[in-house]
C-alpha cells in the first residue's frame, strides 16, 4: 500500500483560530488525583482489558473512575508491538465508551493516539477501521462544553482526510471514514461545519498545490450534502445559519469561480437569509462591501445575481450606484475583453432590478452601447457575441420597465436599419453553425459550448428580428449561460432507428420559412452554402457561460 501523505491532523488551536476564534491550547483539566483506581495487572493489557471490560459493564460512566487503566490500553493499542487482535479489540472498547469520558487530558491523549495509528506504518485494514470508529463517539462529550468542540472539528478533519486519499487507504477504510463522519456530523454539527469552511478558506498550512484542490473539492461536497440533507434540517438553527453565513461571507473572496457559486447558493437558502429577501439581501450585502474594480468582483456580481428574484415592487434594487463608482455606466462597453462581457452582464441584471427611474437612466445608455457594437449601419459584429445577447436582453428588460420609451427607440431609422442588417447577417451565422455542429453531432464531436453558442445565436436573431419588425418579442427566452443546454435536441432519430436526419432551422427566419413553402410545392433540392464561423468583419465567436 503507498504511504499515507498525511499523518497529523491540521485542526488544532492554531490553524483554527482566524475563522473560530478559540484558544484550545489553554484547556487543561488535570486527570482525577482520587476516586480512580489503577486496575490490577498492570503490566498486562490483555489482563486489564478484562478487567475493565467487566468493572464498566452496567455502568459506562465508571469509565472515569479508571482513566489510568484506560490510558494504558490506549498506549497498548498505539503500540506496534502489541498484537493486531487485541489492538483491534482496545480500539473497540475506547469507541465505545468515549463518549461517556469527561476528562479533557484524556480525550486528548486518545485523539493524538489515534492520530498517530492511522498514519502509522501498519495498514491493516481492520485495525485502521477500529480507529475511525473511535471518532463517532468525540461529537457528542465535544458539545457538553464549549472549549471541547476542537475535539470534533480535529476528528472531522482526520476523516476527511482519510476519505480523499485513495492511494494510501483501500475503499472499506474510507467507508468506514465516511460512516464516522456523518455519526460526527449529527452529533457536532456545527463544529463540523466549521471545520468546512476553514478547509475553504485561505487560512491553510504550506502544503501541496493539489492536496489542498482535494480537500477544498471535498469540503464544499459534504457542505453541500448537508444543506440538503432533511434529516439535518433541524440542525441548521438560526445560531448555526448566522456562524455560517458570516463565515461564507468571510471567505468568498478567497475561493474560486466554482466554490463562489455554490456557497452563494447555500448562503441564498439559508431561512434567515430567505426570510430577508434571499439573493436580493445577499447581493446588497456584498455591494455593501464590494467595489466593482476588478473582473472578479464583477464576476461575483453576475453570480449572485443568479439567485436574485424579482417577483414585485419590493424586490427592485437599484444598482447604478455601484455602477456609477466603477465607473461603468460612464464609458462604452468593450466588445473584445471579459471585463465588457461582464459589464454587459452586469447591465443586463441592473436592468432587471430597476425601478422606473433607474431603468430611465439605463435606457439611453443600453441603446448607445447596442449601436457602437453594431456600428452606424448594424454590419459590424462583436467579437464576443454574448456581449451582444447580453445587451439585447438588457433592451428587453428595460422595455417593460419602459415600454412606450423602448418602441420609439426601436422605430427610430437608424435603429431599426441596424436590426435588420444585424437580423441578415446572424441568420446567415446561424444556418452556417447549425450545419456546422449537425456534422459534429454525427461523428460524436459536439460539446456543450456548441449548443451554448447555437442558444446564443437563437436568441440574437429572435430579438433582432422582433426589433426589426418594430415590436418587441412575445416569446420567454433563456440566455445561452442561463443553465447548461443539451445537444441531444439537436439529434433526430428517423424510423430506421438510429438515423440522423437534418436539425431542422430556427423558427422565424426567411431560411425556415422557404424550406415550409417548398415542402408544401414539392421537393427541393438541397444546396449547401460554406460553413464557417467567421463573423462579417472577421471577428470571432466567443461564447461564454
Amino acid at each position: 500500500m503507498p504511504p499515507k501523505k498525511r499523518t497529523v491532523a491540521k485542526s488544532g488551536a492554531g490553524t483554527d483560530a482566524s475563522l473560530e476564534h478559540e484558544e484550545t491550547s489553554d484547556i487543561v483539566t488535570d486527570l482525577p488525583a482520587s476516586g480512580e483506581t489503577l486496575l490490577a495487572n498492570g503490566d498486562n493489557p490483555a489482563a486489564i482489558f478484562a478487567q475493565l471490560q467487566q468493572t464498566v459493564e452496567g455502568d459506562a460512566t465508571k469509565i472515569n473512575n479508571h482513566l489510568g487503566s484506560l490510558m494504558s490500553l490506549v498506549q497498548a493499542a498505539e503500540n506496534s508491538q502489541t498484537s493486531i487482535f487485541l489492538r483491534v479489540r482496545f480500539l473497540e472498547l475506547i469507541a465505545r465508551y468515549v463518549v461517556h469520558i469527561r476528562d479533557n487530558n484524556a480525550l486528548k491523549k486518545i485523539v493524538t493516539s489515534l492520530i498517530k495509528i492511522i498514519g502509522g506504518d501498519d495498514n491493516t485494514p481492520q485495525l485502521l477501521v477500529a480507529a475511525l470508529q473511535c471518532f463517532s463517539g468525540l461529537g457528542s462529550v465535544s458539545m457538553l462544553e464549549k472549549q471541547w468542540e476542537y475535539l470534533s472539528r480535529e476528528g472531522a478533519d482526520i476523516l476527511m482526510q482519510v476519505i480523499i486519499d485513495k492511494e494510501a487507504f483501500p475503499e472499506p477504510v474510507r467507508q468506514a471514514a465516511r460512516k464516522s463522519l456523518d455519526d460526527l456530523t449529527e452529533s457536532a454539527f456545527q463544529p463540523v461545519v466549521t471545520k468546512l469552511l476553514h478547509w475553504l478558506s485561505d487560512d491553510r498550512e504550506d502544503d501541496e498545490e493539489e492536496q489542498l484542490l482535494k480537500e477544498r473539492h471535498m469540503a464544499l461536497t459534504v457542505l453541500n450534502r448537508l444543506s440538503r440533507m432533511v434529516s439535518l434540517k433541524s440542525q441548521w438553527t438560526e445560531e448555526v445559519q448566522e456562524l455560517v453565513y458570516n463565515l461564507i461571507l468571510r471567505i468568498l473572496d478567497v475561493v474560486n469561480v466554482r466554490e463562489f457559486s455554490q456557497l452563494a447558493r447555500i448562503a441564498a437558502h439559508l431561512p434567515i437569509i430567505v426570510a430577508k429577501g434571499g439573493g436580493n439581501f445577499l447581493l446588497k450585502s456584498y455591494l455593501s462591501n464590494h467595489k466593482l474594480d476588478s473582473n472578479r468582483q464583477l464576476e461575483a456580481v453576475v453570480i449572485l445575481g443568479r439567485f436574485v428574484q424579482v417577483k414585485d415592487q419590493s424586490d427592485e434594487l437599484d444598482l447604478t450606484p455601484a455602477l456609477e463608482a466603477a465607473g461603468l455606466l460612464a464609458h462604452e462597453i468593450d466588445a473584445q475583453s471579459e471585463h465588457g462581457y461582464l459589464s454587459a452582464r452586469i447591465v443586463l441584471l441592473t436592468a432587471r432590478l430597476a425601478g422606473s427611474d433607474t431603468a430611465e437612466k439605463l435606457l439611453s445608455f443600453i441603446f448607445h452601447n447596442l449601436m457602437h457594437l453594431l456600428g452606424a449601419d448594424g454590419t459590424s459584429l462583436p467579437e464576443n457575441i454574448s456581449t451582444l445577447e447580453a445587451l439585447l436582453f438588457a433592451m428587453v428588460a428595460i422595455a417593460r420597465k419602459k415600454p412606450i420609451e423602448v418602441l420609439q427607440k426601436i422605430h427610430e431609422e437608424n435603429f431599426n436599419a441596424s436590426m435588420i442588417n444585424l437580423m441578415k447577417a446572424m441568420t446567415s451565422l446561424e444556418n452556417h453553425t447549425l450545419f456546422s455542429v449537425k456534422k459534429l453531432v454525427m461523428k460524436k464531436e459536439a460539446k456543450d459550448t456548441d449548443a451554448e453558442m447555437l442558444t446564443c445565436l437563437h436568441n440574437i436573431c429572435v430579438i433582432a428580428g422582433s426589433a426589426s419588425s418594430k415590436h418587441l418579442p412575445l416569446i420567454e427566452l433563456k440566455e445561452s449561460w442561463a443553465e447548461r443546454p443539451s445537444l441531444s435536441v439537436l439529434k433526430h432519430t428517423g424510423s430506421t432507428g438510429g438515423r440522423t436526419t437534418a436539425l431542422s432551422l430556427p423558427p422565424g427566419t426567411a431560411a425556415s420559412t422557404s424550406v415550409l413553402r417548398n415542402s408544401r410545392g414539392g421537393p427541393q433540392k438541397r444546396q449547401r452554402s460554406q460553413m464557417g464561423r467567421s463573423t462579417s468583419n472577421g471577428g470571432m465567436i466567443r461564447s461564454r457561460r
